[in-house]
């Protein structure tokens, strides 16, 4: 299943085989997830981090491969404005969806000791409370009062807000979203725009938060991308353009 049990950078294969059992001719689409290991900073349990789309005719089987990579086991850390891959076990599970897992691999990925501890400003989360402060939610947005949720102030746009909210303030963030869902179309030519699959895609291009964008688009938004995205919506347009030619 995995191309190595050990995990330090490069690519990583996640190789299995589909077939269909079922009557019909059909599509499926194979996701694959990584249950993250225990820390002291805010992570999701499980993440989607890549899946493959396969026509197949009744009977019929096919190899598929997933590649991984650095940004698959990656966090970003806020205190160092950088993202880091993270040390320990990772569960690899492959399925139809989430609640329907059929393969599980696992893989010690080699990475930093991350040294972001949120334990106690977000306590309620690692007690696995569902009674969330108020005061915890600010905090967490970083926001002082219920009326900052309604509106977005230049200076305010960080790598959690999405493409969509970028482009309402930023030219280029609206000129990298029109670029970006045009290239998702491009690379499903002769599939309909209508497609659960590539309205998944684009949506959660547009919509997720801009960090998620970086970590599953495999490279095609790069940091210095998001960064001048950032920095043309807090109105720095002349740094935006200068991050734009450094691209390191």
């Amino acid at each position: 299943m995995l191309s190595s049990k050990v995990y330090e950078k490069g690519e990583l294969d996640v190789a299995f085989t589909v077939k269909n059992t079922g009557d019909v001719s059909g599509a499926e689409i194979s996701q694959v997830y990584i249950k993250n290991p225990e820390g002291k900073f805010m992570r999701a349990s499980r993440e989607l981090v890549g899946f493959s789309k396969n026509q197949l005719d009744v009977g019929a089987s096919k190899k598929v491969s997933v590649k991984l990579n650095e940004r698959s086991f990656s966090i970003y850390n806020v205190e160092k404005s950088e993202f880091q891959i993270s040390s320990g076990s990772y569960q690899i599970m492959v399925g139809a969806s989430l609640n329907d897992i059929r393969l599980v691999g696992e893989v010690q990925v080699l990475g930093e000791a991350i040294t972001l501890n949120q334990t106690v400003d977000f306590s309620e989360y690692f007690n696995k409370s569902m009674d969330i402060k108020s005061e915890t939610f600010k905090r967490l947005m970083n926001k002082n009062s219920q009326k900052d949720f309604d509106k977005i102030a230049k200076g305010d746009y960080t790598i959690h807000n999405s493409m969509n909210e970028l482009a309402k303030v930023s030219l280029l963030s609206k000129i990298v979203k029109f670029v970006l869902t045009k290239a998702v179309y491009h690379m499903n030519k002769g599939t309909k725009k209508t497609d659960p699959a590539v309205v998944m895609i684009v949506t959660g291009m547009q919509e997720g938060p801009l960090v998620s964008v970086m970590t599953a688009s495999e490279g095609a938004v790069p940091m210095f991308l998001a960064e001048s995205m950032l920095l043309s919506a807090n109105g720095y347009h002349m740094k935006a353009i200068s991050r734009l030619f450094k691209r390191k």
